[in-house]
């Protein structure tokens, strides 16, 4: 428990030549990893760790489209649990002037109008760079023992918009691919060589498709069925993975309206709407669709570390219904790392935000692990405002406390804590 200290390093990226790296003999062993042909042109290549086969990345935008289709969907809260490497982060218009673009703070949910989104006096890059969190207070809930099992995958963000992350598994890190020049680059940057007589030992993937992302319209059709619940099945292609995804309205089931939509590389989403809650979200789609512009702003909220989520349609703040419908369990998304993604936990980091967010130490009993435990109670008694937030430990959790204690002068930086 160390005080928030931000120390400025300087990262510099090395970009060593490609016929200076060892090649790979063992095939096995390229899993997730990006190879360089070093007896031919320098041709890159991506092994997927689910299957072991090559795919061959011809050029920029071919690489990024091809790795987002053999990718992973990923919700946000197990995300979060990877660190950021520090590459790629700048790239493109950069509102705010913190060192990350636009885009990249789209996809980690700070607000690219805010150098400093949580008000707390450090840049959020700063704060990413040195593991806290950017939109709040204290560390960022980084596991890297979660990390290293994520190694070679590519991920997405089944909650943004097909967002695409690479976990290079030389140091476990997520790298943001984005454009796909920039993530052309940064692809050969993490390349290892590979001879010909190696390379010839994975075996090469030819039939993957690459499909041409089209923007997700919801169709009249869809939109009347959906506002009167009548049976309908329809698809849509993901923009982001090129993947056509079923979405099925089955009609009034049990005084509610059923319906279910598929999502990337296996999730699926399914509500159950009662009369207004489907009209409200049926307009919703039909707005979308036919909108010039549409956006999500994140913002500082009101109260200290707190963000506020701002849905706009051609530039006016509207309500997302959709979104209230997730975070009321009308909607559950299911299929992805065993865990929700609409707030029903089913990991020890979920249950510990989710009882700091709704500051009740009662949610604190669903986590596994003690230490873990302990912590959250201990977060929840800050969130409360407890002035003896160790105390809450002293019974149950010794030790902890006594770390909490030897550290509290610390710990009262980190979370901004006035004496």
């Amino acid at each position: 428990m160390k005080s928030k200290a931000i120390v400025f390093l300087l990262t510099v990226i090395l970009f060593i030549p490609v016929f200076s790296t060892k090649a790979i003999t063992i095939a096995n062993s390229s899993k997730g990893k990006i190879l360089l042909q070093v007896e031919s042109h320098g041709e890159a290549w991506y092994v997927n760790p689910k299957d072991g086969n090559r795919y061959y990345l011809k050029d920029g935008a071919a690489a990024l489209e091809l790795m987002k289709k053999v990718g992973v969907g990923f919700s946000n809260n197990n995300l979060k649990k990877i660190p950021v490497a520090d590459a790629n982060l700048t790239g493109d218009k950069d509102t705010d002037s913190d060192g990350l673009s636009d885009s990249v703070e789209d996809a980690l949910g700070t607000d690219k109008t805010k150098a400093d989104s949580d008000g707390d006096g450090y840049n959020d890059k700063d704060e990413i760079a040195n593991g806290y969190n950017p939109s709040g207070a204290g560390k960022s809930n980084i596991d890297l023992k979660f990390s290293q099992s994520q190694a070679g995958k590519i991920l997405l963000q089944v909650e943004g918009r097909g967002e695409a992350w690479y976990v290079n598994p030389i140091n476990n890190k997520r790298y943001f691919l984005g454009r796909p020049s920039d993530a052309y680059s940064l692809m050969r940057s993490l390349g290892l060589g590979i001879t010909n007589n190696n390379l010839n030992k994975i075996i090469e993937k030819k039939d993957v498709n690459q499909v041409q992302a089209k923007q997700v319209l919801s169709s009249d059709q869809f939109v009347n069925n959906l506002n009167s619940c009548k049976a309908y099945k329809t698809n849509l292609v993901h923009p982001m993975t090129g993947e056509t995804l079923n979405k099925e309205i089955f009609g009034i089931v049990d005084g509610k309206c059923k319906y279910i939509e598929q999502m990337p590389n296996g999730g699926q989403m399914e509500c159950k709407y009662t009369e207004s809650e489907r009209i409200a979200v049926a307009k919703y789609y039909l707005d979308v669709a036919k909108a010039s512009s549409s956006e999500t702003k994140v913002s500082l909220g009101s109260s200290q570390g707190s963000v506020k989520t701002t849905y706009l349609i051609n530039g006016k703040e509207v309500e997302n219904p959709l979104q209230e419908a997730l975070s009321s369990g009308v909607c559950v998304i299911s299929g992805y790392d065993n865990s929700s993604v609409n707030g029903a936990c089913s990991t020890d980091s979920c249950y510990e935000d989710s009882a700091v967010n709704k500051k009740d130490d009662s949610v604190c009993n669903n986590v596994e692990n003690r230490d873990t435990k302990g912590e959250c109670l201990m977060r929840v008694a800050i969130a409360k405002g407890v002035v003896d937030f160790c105390g809450v430990l002293k019974t149950d959790y010794s030790d902890i406390y006594a770390l909490c204690k030897e550290n509290e002068s610390d710990i009262k930086k980190a979370y901004n804590i006035q004496n």
